[in-house]
């Protein structure tokens, strides 16, 4: 990360959006100051804090506050692109511990940003070192999917149980603005396409004038694109990947016990973050009691790590399909400690509920869950299956947990939540291709699961039900 900033630099901050000619001859430097920033607590979920002078982050429990910083991207000519993005904040105290930069929804007003209307957090873009009080910090931030001329909302967050406190837009030193800085470099391709729709003079998205960027969507990084994936054995999952064919398949099950090191599974985890899938990871423990007393909380630090360290996007859940198991409280305070200890910016910790509560058991399902988890989670997801049998299929079909979950989501509040389909599984083709439409016509659907092998009445995919889930793995709606 950049420790120190030239004069020359220095001398942009104060100027707003500055033009400087760098090699070669085309090439560009840009920066532009935030232009909304505030930040949600937790503990007052309906205040709204975007006239302070900073900008708080808070990650400890029961404290918990999130900052967000929106920029316009300077705009560049047709025959550049971009090189390098940079995050520059202004720290007010000084932090052992990283700032992590995480991309979020652009629908936010900053006199009305709260707990509550929070837009949704995706990819993870950069972190900083530890942060020094009154030393500028700047943090490189991903450049895929970042957009010249569109709007960029940042979610500020930190791993560690502490306090930050950074420069607003309305701090009254300018240098200690928060600005996006960008350098540019001659376009490898200009590629022709349509119009962009929203120039440098568009208005912010929110406004009543403006329905909104549909080329900027809320949902950006791992969020973005739909995971079409598969669950079965490690003994059988070449055979099952041969039958059904790899390409397509962006997501694999794992399910995994959590041990002192850490490392359970992490050897089909590496495969499938090489095979450019994306781990759907479910962990259990030898005692969901001890859990929720804080008797594994050595083992969540190492489990951490060994998630971070593979740099790569993965989701990681707590005893998937806990009904039956365990009692709705013991769950909660057992996933409340996997959520404090697991959680990371390139770790999306959500549940894996039961899905066929939603249909007459709404309240057992509800019981698993909280206001803080709900807050917390980064999608909450299900399994679900046909009813009936093989030999006698029943009505109940597998993709109906997908709108009822979206129906009880919006009903607590979270109606913008990702969502995820841990494993379904039908008995004809039908349900596989039914689960599979709605599957590709959700928008707010992440990741998908066909449940591949021979569990309770639950047969291996085969014939025309393998032929419907690859047309679901083929369809164009799947890479969107």
């Amino acid at each position: 990360m950049w420790r120190t900033i030239s004069a020359l630099s220095s001398a942009l901050l104060l100027t707003g959006l500055t033009v400087v000619p760098s090699a070669p001859a085309q090439a560009t430097a840009l920066s532009a100051t935030a232009s909304s920033d505030s930040f949600s607590n937790a503990a007052a979920k309906a205040r709204s804090y975007g006239s302070r002078t900073a900008v708080v982050v808070d990650n400890r429990r029961g404290l918990y506050k999130r900052g967000y910083l929106k920029f316009r991207v300077p705009a560049i000519s047709e025959d550049l692109e971009l090189a390098t993005v940079r995050l520059s904040v202004h720290p007010l105290t000084s932090s052992a511990h990283d700032l992590n930069v995480v991309r979020a929804g652009n629908a936010w007003r900053e006199r009305r940003l709260t707990w509550h209307t929070r837009p949704a957090s995706h990819e993870f873009l950069g972190s900083s070192d530890a942060l020094r009080r009154g030393v500028d910090e700047v943090i490189d931030l991903k450049v895929d999917g970042i957009r010249p001329g569109r709007w960029l909302t940042v979610r500020l967050g930190t791993s560690a149980p502490v306090r930050l406190r950074l420069a607003s837009s309305e701090a009254r030193a300018a240098a200690h603005r928060p600005r996006l800085m960008i350098t540019t470099r001659p376009a490898a391709s200009t590629p022709e396409g349509p119009t962009d729709p929203t120039g440098p003079g568009a208005t912010e998205p929110g406004t009543p004038t403006d329905p909104g960027d549909p080329a900027d969507p809320t949902r950006s990084g791992p969020f973005s694109t739909k995971r079409i994936g598969m669950s079965a054995p490690a003994y059988l999952w070449d055979q099952r990947i041969d039958e059904v064919g790899s390409s397509g398949v962006t997501a694999r099950r794992i399910f995994a016990d959590l041990t002192p090191t850490g490392t359970d599974q992490l050897k089909l985890i590496r495969e499938a973050i090489a095979d450019g899938m994306l781990p759907v990871i479910s962990y259990k423990v030898p005692d969901p009691a001890v859990m929720a007393a804080g008797g594994y909380d050595a083992w969540l630090a190492n489990l951490r790590t060994q998630l971070t360290s593979l740099d790569a996007d993965v989701t990681a859940t707590f005893w998937h399909e806990p009904y039956g198991d365990m009692d709705p409280a013991t769950f909660r305070a057992a996933s409340l400690r996997f959520l404090d200890g697991v959680d990371a910016p390139r770790i999306a910790v959500g549940p894996i509920l039961n899905g066929w509560l939603l249909d007459r058991k709404v309240s057992t399902f509800a019981s698993f869950t909280d206001a803080e988890l709900l807050d917390r989670w980064d999608f909450v997801a299900v399994d679900s299956y046909q009813s009936g049998t093989v030999s006698n299929p029943g009505p109940a079909m597998p993709a109906r947990a997908i709108p009822l979950l979206e129906r009880w989501l919006s009903s607590v509040g979270h109606p913008d939540k990702p969502l995820g389909l841990g494993e379904y599984n039908g008995f004809t083709a039908e349900a596989v291709a039914d689960a599979g439409e709605v599957i590709l016509s959700t928008p707010d659907l992440w990741f998908a699961a066909v449940w591949n092998s021979t569990a309770g009445n639950h047969v291996p995919l085969e014939g025309d039900r393998i032929t419907a889930y690859q047309r679901t793995k083929s369809d164009s709606r799947a890479s969107r």
